[in-house]
């Protein structure tokens, strides 16, 4: 360890012992990672499956390939695997902040995703604006909804009394054509126009 070179106490964390031209590098390279993957998609990545990868690059490195920066790599994946160690673990009010993390970002991915999936719409019913996941929803509100369903109801009672009404008109019409080719049969058989026939059997039930 190096000498303390200035009046001070010596600090836990001594950033003095940290290469910054390595640190710059994994810095970049999590930049690139974030341009490629928005959302910081790797804390959805268990700890050991980040160990994995980065010992994946280290074997690679240390069989010669120089194809791709495998240091920086498993640098990152184990800068990765160290921060979802923390959210796993369980103790220190430092942990307990760092697991709360991969909830509050998972809300905010789920608020995004029900936000981009909702629709501005406008109620059949009031015509209000509103906004709605499903875009087969037709009505702001259960209120309107049961308004709708009452006045199709309605609607459908007075179809319905309007079509019997109508059958019964067609009903007494053919009645009505029935009963006159009855009397005009009639009239026929009693050798009388049919004038004189309906004259003389209103005069003859007249007197009855």
């Amino acid at each position: 360890m190096a000498e303390q070179m200035y009046p001070q106490s010596a600090e836990k964390n001594e950033y003095r012992y940290l290469d910054f031209r390595w640190l710059d590098e994994v810095a970049t390279g999590l930049t690139a990672g974030a341009e490629k993957h928005p959302g910081e998609t790797w804390r959805d990545i268990p700890a050991t499956e980040h160990v994995v990868r980065a010992l994946r690059h280290l074997s690679m490195w240390m069989a010669g390939d120089r194809s791709d920066n495998h240091i920086i790599n498993a640098s990152m994946r184990c800068m990765m695997a160290r921060a979802m160690e923390r959210v796993s673990q369980v103790g220190t009010g430092e942990n307990k902040s760092a697991g709360e993390e991969k909830p509050v970002q998972r809300k905010r991915k789920i608020a995004a995703a029900e936000k981009k999936s909702k629709q501005a719409r406008v109620c059949t019913e009031c015509g209000k604006a509103f906004v709605s996941i499903s875009s087969r929803t037709r009505y702001c509100s259960l209120e309107c909804r049961k308004a709708a369903q009452k006045r199709a109801a309605r609607g459908y009672y007075e179809q319905q009394k309007a079509k019997k009404k109508d059958a019964k008109k067609v009903i007494a019409k053919k009645e009505k054509g029935a009963n006159l080719d009855a009397v005009v049969a009639a009239a026929s058989e009693a050798e009388m126009s049919y004038g004189k026939f309906v004259a003389a059997r209103s005069a003859k039930l007249s007197r009855a």
